[in-house]
């Protein structure tokens, strides 16, 4: 029986570190994706006449405008 429950909590500590490496690629992976976002976000920003931009994209401008005044 106590072989068995070291088993267990072999099998669940490799879980736990399978788990934990998993959220660290994937929070890894959220940083690189949110940069190429705000990085695309600027360049369509920056090639769209601003009197377009607000016609046609609102939500994009305001979004730029909270970042530069929460940051």
């Amino acid at each position: 029986m106590l072989i068995s429950m070291l088993d267990e909590r072999d099998r669940l500590m490799e879980g736990l570190r399978d788990a934990q490496n998993q959220l660290s690629d994937s929070r890894t992976r959220l940083s690189e994706v949110e940069r190429e976002r705000d990085v695309l976000n600027n360049q369509l920003t920056s090639c769209i006449p601003q009197d377009t931009a607000a016609q046609s994209c609102p939500h994009i401008i305001a979004s730029n405008r909270k970042k530069k005044y929460t940051h």
